[in-house]
């Protein structure tokens, strides 16, 4: 009896052994498959959704805030645990003058949805809050919503707390882009580049582009122009195509027209009719960009760049 007893009691050793040696085995795999994220040398990197962003000089990585929401319970019933889990991951980067006023800052918020693709995804910017621009984009393959606009604020709530010298109380001018990303495009990438506005222009006064007024519109020119420098898109991990090397000539031109690949055709682009302004309004604008430049509301880099566009224009 008693070798029986040893017998079963050896093999539940082995058993439970066994099946915590398996674990261990999947939790290492699980591990390695970890979303990864790191700033090194004024660059973003996430592997999941992948992104790779390089952030200009001067920018300064202020910290990262991330948000796990699970939900097992609905409607009184017990659910797949993987059926509801929402993560959120946001990256701040601030530059400041010498009096440590704000001068532009980079946000990068990342949502991942796992299991129920209904789960709500935060919006990029308050709907209450009118656009002057909105639009697409393709950016290195990728598919991106814009959108521009002044705002109150740019953080949410959560985001407040990381240390920032972000001003509630002002106005910002913010230019967001926003794309589909991770299995079944559930997840979401936003970048948001924003900058705060001159005191004297409040948030209420840039409701709609075609009532702007001509200091408005070059303020605003100015803005998308450095967002473009502000953040800069590099190629992430490349796929190297080796199909002629494992596939035969005659199976890479041949099968069935459903499986034949075919190349997607490239959009026409239609050129747009050039305007030439007259003289008068050249002028009128050089006048416009001078009082900006003297008033310290554009930078002299801002007024020289602009004044060399506007004069292509003669």
């Amino acid at each position: 009896m008693k070798k029986v007893l040893y017998g079963i009691a050896a093999i539940a050793f082995v058993f439970i052994f066994g099946c915590a040696a398996e674990r261990d085995s999947m939790q290492a795999e699980l591990d390695q498959l970890q979303t990864k994220r790191e700033v090194r040398d004024n660059i973003f990197y996430s592997s999941s959704p992948a992104v790779k962003l390089k952030l200009a000089p001067g920018l300064v990585f202020k910290g990262e805030i991330r948000e796990k929401k699970e939900e097992t319970q609905q409607q009184g019933r017990t659910s797949d645990p993987m059926e509801f889990i929402f993560e959120s991951a946001s990256y701040l980067f601030e530059q400041t003058g010498d009096n440590g006023v704000l001068r532009r800052g980079v946000l990068i918020r990342i949502y991942r949805v796992m299991g129920n693709p209904e789960q709500e995804v935060p919006e990029m910017f308050s709907r209450a809050w009118r656009p002057l621009e909105t639009g697409s984009m393709k950016i290195l393959k990728d598919d991106y919503d814009y959108r521009v606009l002044a705002c109150p604020h740019v953080l949410l709530q959560k985001e407040r707390e990381m240390p920032s010298s972000h001003d509630t109380a002002g106005c910002f001018l913010a230019k967001g882009l926003e794309r589909r990303a991770g299995f079944g495009n559930k997840s979401r990438v936003q970048i948001i580049y924003f900058e705060p506005l001159p005191q004297g222009l409040p948030c209420d006064t840039w409701k709609s582009v075609s009532n702007l007024s001509q200091e408005q519109k070059i303020i605003l020119d100015g803005f998308i122009d450095r967002s473009y420098q502000g953040i800069r898109f590099m190629k992430k991990d490349s796929v190297i195509d080796t199909t002629s090397r494992y596939v035969d000539k005659v199976d890479m031109d041949g099968g069935d027209a459903t499986t034949r690949y075919t190349a997607p055709q490239k959009a026409v682009e239609t050129q747009k009719p050039v305007v030439t302004p007259a003289p008068a309004a050249i002028e009128k604008r050089l006048e416009t960009l001078k009082k900006l430049l003297d008033k310290g509301l554009i930078t002299p880099e801002d007024y020289e760049k602009k004044k060399a566009q506007i004069l292509e224009d003669l």
